[in-house]
């Protein structure tokens, strides 16, 4: 063979080896194929989203609370009383605070401005009270609510005081003052909660049991993947993600982790998040270790630096083979 015929064979060799190569590193590196969809697994335990249950009583005939769940969100609840209620109201206002406070555990600090709960009063005419078996003794109830998907957390709840309690026991300033705290009237003639007072009503020991078992979850943050989409264009993927924090108090500054078949491929910095709001996150053409990735894992604050409701929730698990 003619020496100038063997090296055009080696070029040619070479030049095709070049092509094979360029060739796979363009299969490996660029959006090439068709697009997968991944879906999230079928997963239980650490992936849960966890429940709060919602109470019930003998005392109510549906649930005991305007919605489910509903409480400050924290620890003492702090109220004012207006200048403009009577000496007698105020003292009876107060006394159906400390008697809340004792039955049920809670507590309670007065503000010096306005409170988390406002108590304001005015005085009945005597056209409003012509009718005793009818007149409206108070008025109450939350004023600001937030539903967290866990809670319904009041913001703010004030109470109308119009007449005091001709009663032994502040009745009118604790029919107001649960309702402010978000229970609702009981079918119970003898609750407090009935919706026509009278001095033999009590506070019923399914009102104090719910108090007790909203107020004995802690005032922490809960952040969830609510809403999740991803989609791999060979070895990159782009997804779309929410973040809700549907706790008790603001969240602060974490990160969402991304991993791929269990190596990190991407940490994103997510800002503060105040009770019941969200977060939208976009993310395009983010990395993978391999054309054949299967499975992608999304774990919120994957540090733990925040304390949460929950710290068993926060990954989501994604992949191409579920269906």
């Amino acid at each position: 063979m003619a020496k100038g015929s063997g090296a055009s064979i080696f070029l040619l060799i070479m030049l095709l080896a070049a092509l094979a190569f360029a060739s796979y590193l363009l299969y490996e590196n660029l959006p090439i194929g068709e697009k997968q969809e991944l879906k999230m697994q079928n997963t239980s335990g650490s992936d849960s989203i966890i429940e709060i249950g919602s109470g019930g009583g003998a005392s109510y005939d549906g649930e005991m609370q305007f919605y489910p769940n509903m409480r400050f969100s924290k620890l003492p609840i702090s109220y004012s009383i207006s200048s403009e209620c009577s000496a007698e109201k105020t003292g009876q206002m107060q006394e159906a605070i400390e008697i809340i406070s004792s039955e049920a555990g809670i507590s309670f600090v007065q503000a010096s401005a306005e409170g988390d709960i406002e108590i304001m009063c005015r005085e009945l005419d005597k056209r409003e009270i012509r009718n005793r078996d009818y007149y409206v003794a108070g008025e109450g109830g939350p004023k600001e609510i937030v539903n967290t998907s866990l809670f319904n957390v009041i913001l703010k709840g004030e109470v109308l005081l119009l007449k005091e309690s001709e009663c032994e026991e502040p009745l009118v300033s604790m029919h107001e003052l649960l309702h402010a705290l978000g229970f609702d009237h009981s079918v119970n003639e003898l609750s407090v909660m009935y919706n026509v007072s009278s001095c033999r009503q009590k506070i019923t020991a399914d009102i104090i049991n719910e108090i007790k078992r909203l107020y004995s979850i802690e005032s922490l943050p809960e952040l969830q993947l609510t809403d999740i989409n991803a989609t791999k264009n060979g070895r990159y993927l782009s997804f779309e993600a929410r973040i809700r924090n549907s706790g008790l108090a603001d969240s602060g500054s974490t990160t969402l982790a991304v991993y791929a078949e269990g190596e990190l491929i991407g940490s994103y910095d997510i800002d503060a998040i105040e009770i019941g709001a969200g977060i939208f996150l976009s993310v395009e053409n983010s990395r993978l270790p391999g054309r054949n990735v299967n499975e992608v894992r999304f774990v919120i604050d994957p540090e733990n630096s925040i304390r949460e409701l929950s710290e068993e929730n926060n990954a989501v698990v994604l992949n191409t083979e579920s269906a």
